[in-house]
């Protein structure tokens, strides 16, 4: 693991020095004030649910939209831009593995999200003045936010493995992003139970929304850590077509 915290370090500092990931930060950060602020005044008007069902369950809803859009930008570059520069060649030449290489990417990619989350935790803060204390939720929530993300992030990686044009590689992981959630339509647009409950498990929405809840199941769990094995093992697929 020594050589894959060497490359994690080192795409961190790249990230951490690069204009684009604090405009996103900017952009995340300010939109998200916003919905937090329209939420929590129309919350004024409704006397019949609580802050936890009117702030706090839509505000992690928000958070899940904008970074739909984010994780696409933030990740295009992880290996297009490698192929592209020629870089990539040489980290295959080197000792590290190839999937050290993409566990390495898809860490610090991961890491600068959770980034970008640091400063919403004022938000929860704000909410317990107004009574909410229910910590278990806001934990619940911010988990399966991560893993949520984490998969949006190895979508990521493995599409910026397929081509050198990071905005095409950013084009394909919205695609895909968006398609997961096209699978909850179908699903609920069909009257056969079996369909609807097939695409609705294959959908991250459909797993995310039992954590916004509270609830956190055994099989969202291993929904996650299937998804997120699965694309991570298709990144290395792509590297590894490259010795063809």
């Amino acid at each position: 693991m020594r050589a894959v915290s060497i490359l994690l370090k080192k795409e961190l500092k790249e990230n951490l020095t690069s204009p684009l990931y604090y405009i996103l930060c900017g952009l995340f950060t300010f939109s998200v004030g916003v919905f937090f602020y329209m939420n929590l005044t129309n919350s004024h008007n409704l006397t019949t649910i609580t802050l936890r069902d009117s702030v706090l369950r839509p505000i992690f809803g928000n958070m899940n939209l904008i970074l739909l859009f984010i994780t696409p930008i933030l990740t295009m570059r992880a290996l297009s831009s490698e192929r592209r520069d020629g870089t990539l060649d040489i980290l295959l030449l080197s000792k590290l593995t190839q999937f050290q290489i993409i566990l390495s990417k898809f860490l610090s990619n991961l890491i600068l999200i959770i980034f970008m989350l640091v400063p919403t935790l004022i938000f929860p803060i704000i909410l317990s003045f107004s009574g909410l204390d229910d910590w278990a939720l806001v934990f619940s929530n911010y988990f399966g936010l991560i893993l949520t993300i984490a998969c949006y992030v190895a979508i990521g990686i493995f599409a910026s493995g397929l081509t050198e044009n990071p905005v095409i590689a950013a084009v394909i992981t919205f695609f895909f992003l968006i398609g997961m959630i096209i699978l909850v339509m179908v699903g609920a647009s069909t009257h056969n139970m079996i369909i609807n409950s097939m695409f609705q498990y294959l959908s991250t929405p459909f797993h995310f929304e039992g954590f916004s809840r509270g609830m956190i199941k055994s099989y969202s769990l291993i929904y996650y850590m299937s998804f997120i094995g699965l694309f991570l093992y298709l990144g290395n697929t792509t590297l590894e077509k490259r010795k063809w």
